[in-house]
């Protein structure tokens, strides 16, 4: 049976139809599929078939002579028989209706001349905007003229501003509901689109209208509104001699004798009522400022009270401080300085006070906001002082500086190195700058100060909750442990609670590494959500290797 798909596209099953090929070709039939062999290939027996009808075979024999083959044997036609295919042309399908077209035999031709045929019949792809489509199938050369009829194309009204795309056979309904319709008013004539229909009942002179007079139920039209107004019994006016307000039809009932009386009586009370409200307030202001006056002598009292015992308690602290233990009462009074910040003087006195001469071995400045100047006062106070040796028998030793949480940052630390750096080597123990904000710039500056020092380095140097990353605490630890110079004591580090990562532990771990045995130091990385992958082999041999307790990296 001819296969319809074959017939439309020109060729018989696998072959090209034989009644569209124009030229000799009874010789080159596909003995399958009876067709004008198609990419056409020679058995071993030398007979012509489809390469596809080949491929169909139920045998691996060929259908004329029942020769066996294998698909490896199939081959290309000899050049002649190349040729000779090459020379034959195909008829359009529609030749019957007028296509004149000629093509090579070649399944690629064939579609391309299918999709462009002015022959051919194809269906109309016009569709309403509800998705209702057109089904009739007319030739490509029609397809023009039919569109300019079809009850599916989508078309722009025709109104002037109108956007809108409605299908044919819908222009006319939309045409009844079009906001951009002109439209003609019928009581004024005046011509407007049909959205602009409530804006033109406003503004219709021909419109009638209520009467805006209480008590009047005339309608006018609106051209006539002003008219109307100024002839309205209901219309309000003033009284002349009395100035109050009665409408047109009223005005022969107005007593002007009686209104002024109520006028009169009226005004009276109102009198009275603003003489009463003026002795209550009169009253009220007195009040305040008797209770003013009292607040004010109460706090002048509790000023000089206050001022009294803080400089008593600020008297007692400063000539009885006489070990770190007495810190707490330092702090104490610190924060009962008057409500106030602590001076620039305050400090300096504070700090001439903490030094040798007063058995003091530190000074506890925690909690304080301390500016840069406050800092320069301090570092006054501490270059004032001479440093003690450690041999040196007197217990007047300068052993402790406390400066945490007080928000120097690294300008305060810049100010407050040359101050301290005479009390490394000599007597200093303690020093806490936790809490300062300090960054790498603070870092770096303590970290010079320390490589500067050749002795012993500070035993207990706290430098946790500031803001050091990986690079300034590289560059303190690798200053703070000197080989040779740990084994005076243990020594400590702390830098928890800063912006380190996994990179900087691995930094200072191979700066522990360098370490001798003897060497006493423990370096406190904790607060830092620092992970340890199990696979990080470096960082676990690195540790392993190191003194039990030199790092704490956990948490």
């Amino acid at each position: 049976t001819q296969s319809t798909w074959g017939l439309e596209l020109g060729f018989w099953f696998m072959g090209f139809c034989e009644d569209l090929v124009v030229g000799d070709s009874a010789r080159w039939l596909c003995p399958i599929c009876h067709g004008v062999a198609q990419d056409a290939v020679e058995t071993p027996c030398e007979h012509l078939f489809c390469r596809d009808c080949v491929a169909l075979l139920p045998t691996r024999s060929c259908p004329l002579c029942r020769q066996s083959f294998r698909p490896s044997q199939l081959k290309t036609p000899h050049r002649l028989v190349r040729e000779h295919l090459a020379a034959l042309k195909l008829r359009c399908v529609h030749h019957t209706q007028g296509c004149q077209s000629l093509m090579p035999l070649s399944q690629e031709e064939v579609d391309k001349h299918a999709g462009r045929c002015l022959f051919a019949e194809v269906c109309c792809d016009s569709a309403t905007p509800e998705g209702e489509r057109c089904q009739v199938r007319v030739r490509r050369n029609e397809l023009q003229d039919h569109r300019s009829q079809c009850l599916f194309l989508n078309i722009g009204c025709e109104n002037i501003g109108c956007e809108d795309f409605v299908a044919r056979k819908g222009a006319r309904e939309h045409i009844l509901h079009c906001l951009y319709e002109p439209l003609t008013c019928k009581r004024c004539d005046m011509v407007f689109l049909r959205k602009e229909t409530t804006a033109h009942d406003g503004t219709c002179t021909e419109v009638l209208v209520p009467c805006e007079h209480d008590g009047c139920n005339t309608k006018v039209k609106r051209k006539n509104v002003g008219a109307h107004l100024g002839e309205c019994g209901f219309r309000i006016i003033q009284c002349n001699r009395c100035q109050t307000n009665h409408t047109v039809n009223d005005s022969g009932k107005h007593d002007c004798v009686a209104c002024l009386k109520q006028q009169n009586d009226q005004l009276r009370k109102d009198m009275d009522m603003i003489c009463q409200q003026m002795q209550t307030l009169q009253a009220s202001v007195a009040k305040h400022h008797e209770t003013q006056e009292q607040y004010q002598v109460i706090a002048r009292e509790c000023d000089r009270t206050l001022a009294a015992e803080c400089a008593a308690l600020w008297h007692q602290a400063m000539t009885t401080l006489r070990s770190p233990s007495d810190h707490p009462v330092l702090t104490y009074v610190n924060s009962l300085a008057y409500r106030r910040p602590i001076t620039e003087s305050e400090l300096l006195v504070l700090c001439r006070k903490m030094t040798y001469t007063d058995l003091v071995k530190g000074v506890v400045l925690n909690g304080f906001s301390l500016s840069v100047t406050d800092m320069r006062a301090i570092a006054t106070a501490l270059a004032e002082t001479t440093p003690r040796p450690p041999d040196f028998q007197d217990t007047r030793k300068f052993t402790s500086i406390d400066i945490s949480n007080a928000n120097i940052g690294d300008e305060g630390v810049e100010v407050l190195v040359p101050a301290i750096f005479p009390h490394f080597s000599l007597s200093l123990e303690t020093l806490r700058l936790s809490g300062n904000g300090i960054t790498t710039r603070g870092a770096q500056v303590l970290a010079e100060m320390l490589r500067s020092h050749k002795g012993q380095p500070v035993p207990w140097l706290d430098l946790s909750a500031n803001a050091i990353d990986d690079v300034g605490a590289e560059a303190l630890v690798q200053a703070y442990i000197k080989p040779g110079r740990m084994s005076y004591g243990l020594c400590s580090l702390n830098l928890s609670a800063n912006v380190l990562s996994l990179n900087g532990l691995v930094g200072i771990v191979n700066a522990l590494a360098q370490l001798k045995p003897c060497d006493s130091v423990q370096v406190d990385l904790t607060k830092h959500n620092i992970i340890v992958p199990k696979d990080h082999f470096t960082l676990h041999a690195a540790l392993q290797g190191l003194r039990t307790g030199s790092v704490v990296y956990k948490d």
